[in-house]
């Protein structure tokens, strides 16, 4: 995956890039498709989802925390909670601990009604092949890389079949 071209280099802050590929190329095919994530992707999204973005977020020695963000809002404006439409699985490619400045999340935000509520945080520390599967409507940001070293992880993000993210294009 590393060797691969990208299609698009987005920088994402001081020291912080995403390599944007697409994900109809062969590696990140194959990746989709492994037992593990194809199970979680159907187990939350259902039997009709498609890979809609793959690529690479690396962050550099130096980088700074990311803001807060959703990848996308809430869809609709009803009060009821909602599935989720869209997820994303990451794969680290190195061991994540608070020095390399891991995806840091507000717990239960992908619920309207805690977005007010007082958060509380977790950092996705774990070993480089782990899987961390988070619904993309949970607040989220990269920690600060105050390591030596890269942070290289690999990003799949699986859709419902009937919807586009028109705002990350």
């Amino acid at each position: 995956l590393t060797a691969l071209e990208p299609r698009k280099l987005q920088n994402r802050r001081k020291h912080r890039w995403e390599h944007v590929h697409s994900p109809e190329a062969a590696p990140y095919v194959q990746l989709a498709s492994q037992p593990q994530i194809a199970a979680a992707v159907r187990a939350l999204l259902g039997p009709k989802t498609y890979l809609e973005k793959a690529g690479m977020l690396v962050s550099h020695p130096g980088a700074e925390a990311q803001r807060w963000h959703m990848d996308t809002p809430h869809l609709f404006t009803v009060g009821a909670h909602l599935p989720p439409h869209s997820l994303s699985v990451f794969v680290p490619l190195v061991d994540l601990s608070p020095a390399n400045g891991p995806t840091e999340f507000q717990l239960g935000t992908h619920v309207k009604a805690n977005l007010v509520a007082p958060q509380r945080h977790a950092l996705a520390c774990c070993p480089a092949g782990s899987l961390v599967v988070y619904d993309i409507r949970v607040m989220h940001r990269g920690g600060p890389n105050v390591s030596d070293a890269k942070r290289p992880v690999v990003y799949l993000t699986f859709s419902r079949v009937w919807y586009r993210d028109t705002l990350n294009p």
